[in-house]
């Protein structure tokens, strides 16, 4: 009973400290983050030891679903229909320039505060992030969020913001191995790319229909349990992937995202989203020793100055380089620089398993109140920049940039303009392309689930052996019907790519002969899909003889038999997968490329 009122005393204090600290901080209108810090400096062991919290590893434990719930909300708002439809420019933008502030903070890290290299790859991962919640804010009050600035800078953010979630679960399978090495990333992103796959085919088929039967109630409460059995049982299921588990919550929270009720799931999820997140700093902020402070402001102040510095160049440049004209690029690096919530939360993966020291936290803290209190004047510097540089500048490097801008801009369009593929080499590709994409899932998702058998012993009067049999007959099956898509699919697409070849004369034709070179091109297509479903299979196979399932005549007849038993529906099931797997990850058909005649001839595929 005595811990019972110990964490309710320690809940307690917590809002309470944290309300007092963050409405000074909406007056100023400086972000609530801030004074959640500031809350967790204060009731830390460090500076009132009699109202500090008690059972702070308790806390510590319900911050985690505040960061889980925090990721849920950012791929909610964002949606994975705007994930998708980044454009190659913008994608482009947001890879140049995290990878580049990444590479000038780890150098900085190393060379100006004299970090290990493991703790320069998470500074640096940490604040080439920047605070989706205070630029989109800071562009609606302006009344800039509609505009190219504000296009450009929210479609960065959506880059950034996925990018991170896939750092936050490389950093995090690092820091369980110990160091940053990059060999050991490898398997990590592997994983992640697959979990990512599943968790987006899965959930967009199953999420969106639980959430419209939830919504028929018209219950605000069944809507939140919905909402929080979504975000953390997908959480949980990363978990088991060896992910982090707020990359599974950011992915089902953008499957939601693109449904209807959205909207109406986020209203009733914001204040349990809140309280947690609110949580989730202040356990941040007890972190921190107020006798450390002093030891980081200089080198918070050096990295605000390198932060500052390398975001606005990097965002200005990449903005340039891919077709915007000056004065855009110089607002749209302007506008970046603010570090986020992500840059707390990767500084906690590697304090949290003790390979970064636990000074990085104050320095972030720091660095970012300092940010904090810059980025309004950065933010509404544009034309005085722009008017100093240009009266800084020699007249021949003013002429020579304008002229630049334009000749990039009309590159830019034109390679939008000008597309290569034919029509029906597209939709040959796209349904290669899902079909494959289904294989991969099913076998890696059957794997996973023979690695359970031991669990489903107890709920099932079936052996072990005979729970393996039964799932990898069943996967297989459901293997048949995309295998049948992309077996006709080879021929469709080395037509189409020889009448291409043809059309355009890229090869001779007295030299080949249309029909011999159909042939190579299927034979290697065909050749090449064989190497990597036998790849992807070998697991689900060793995994079944580990089990003992093929080790006899009797399981190998109840295989072909589980086979045929399912196989009918499978054709049926494919359609589903087909179609969620397709609109999911690739959008819908386009008019042009794959319209309603690819969905047909899947259909006839598959017949």
């Amino acid at each position: 009973m005595n811990g019972e009122l110990n964490l309710l005393r320690d809940f307690a204090i917590i809002m309470g400290v944290a309300l007092a600290a963050t409405l000074p901080l909406r007056l100023l209108r400086q972000p609530p983050v801030l004074g959640y810090l500031a809350a967790g400096l204060v009731l830390g062991p460090f500076i009132l030891p009699r109202f500090s919290v008690l059972d702070l590893e308790t806390i510590q434990k319900l911050a985690e679903i505040g960061l889980v719930l925090l990721l849920f909300a950012i791929g909610l708002e964002f949606g994975w229909q705007r994930i998708r439809n980044i454009g190659l420019r913008v994608a482009l933008i947001g890879v140049l320039e995290m990878t580049l502030v990444i590479a000038i903070v780890y150098q900085s890290g190393l060379s100006l505060l004299g970090l290990s290299r493991t703790e320069a790859l998470f500074l640096g991962s940490a604040l080439s992030i920047s605070s989706s919640a205070v630029l989109i804010k800071v562009l609606a009050d302006s009344g800039q969020l509609r505009t190219v600035r504000g296009q450009l800078m929210v479609g960065i953010l959506v880059v950034e913001d996925f990018g991170a979630v896939i750092m936050l679960s490389v950093l995090s399978g690092i820091a369980a191995g110990g160091a940053a090495d990059l060999r050991a990333a490898a398997p990590i992103a592997l994983r992640l790319l697959l979990f990512t796959g599943a968790a987006l085919l899965f959930g967009a088929l199953l999420a969106p229909r639980l959430v419209a039967l939830v919504a028929r109630l018209r219950s605000a409460e069944a809507l939140v349990i919905a909402g929080l059995a979504l975000a953390l049982g997908i959480a949980l299921l990363g978990t088991e992937f060896g992910l982090e588990p707020a990359a599974g919550a950011f992915l089902i929270g953008a499957v939601l995202g693109d449904t209807r009720h959205s909207e109406s799931l986020n209203r009733v999820m914001s204040p349990v989203r809140d309280m947690f997140a609110a949580l989730f700093f202040v356990a941040i902020g007890m972190l921190v020793d107020i006798a450390d402070l002093s030891d980081v402001v200089i080198p918070a102040l050096i990295l605000v100055g390198v932060v500052l510095v390398a975001k606005i160049v990097m965002n200005t440049l990449a903005t340039f380089f891919t077709g915007s004209d000056g004065r855009t690029a110089l607002s749209v690096g302007l506008g970046m620089p603010q570090p986020g919530e992500f840059s707390l939360a990767m500084i906690k993966v590697g304090v949290d398993h003790g390979v970064i020291s636990a000074i990085l936290n104050p320095i972030v803290i720091v660095l970012m109140s300092a940010m904090a209190l810059i980025y309004p004047f950065v933010f509404r510097s544009t034309e005085l920049v722009g008017r100093a540089l240009e009266r800084a500048s020699p007249g021949l490097l003013r002429y020579y940039v304008t002229n630049l801008g334009v000749w990039l801009e009309m590159m830019r369009r034109s390679l939008v303009v000008k597309g290569l593929a034919t029509v029906e080499i597209k939709r040959a590709a796209r349904l290669m392309l899902v079909n494959l994409g289904i294989i991969i899932l099913l076998l890696a998702t059957g794997t996973v689930v023979l690695g359970f058998t031991s669990h489903l012993v107890r709920t099932t009067p079936l052996p072990e052996e005979g729970i393996g049999l039964v799932v990898s007959g069943a996967i297989l099956a459901l293997c048949i019907p995309p295998g049948v898509v992309l077996w006709r699919q080879t021929t469709v697409l080395a037509g189409a790519l020889t009448k291409y070849l043809f059309e355009r004369a890229a090869v001779s034709p007295g030299a080949w002969r249309a029909e011999d070179l159909r042939r190579l091109l299927r034979l290697t297509l065909m050749g090449s899909l064989i190497v990597v479903l036998t790849v992807w299979t070998v697991p689900l196979i060793f995994r079944l003889l580990d089990l003992g399932g093929l080790s006899g005549v009797v399981p190998v007849f109840v295989l072909l038999v589980v086979l045929l038993l399912t196989v009918r529906g499978a054709f049926r099931i494919h359609g589903v997968l087909e179609h969620t797997f397709g609109r999911t990850l690739l959008g819908p058909p386009s008019e042009a490329g794959t319209g309603s005649r690819s969905d047909h001839e899947g259909t006839d595929a598959r017949r």
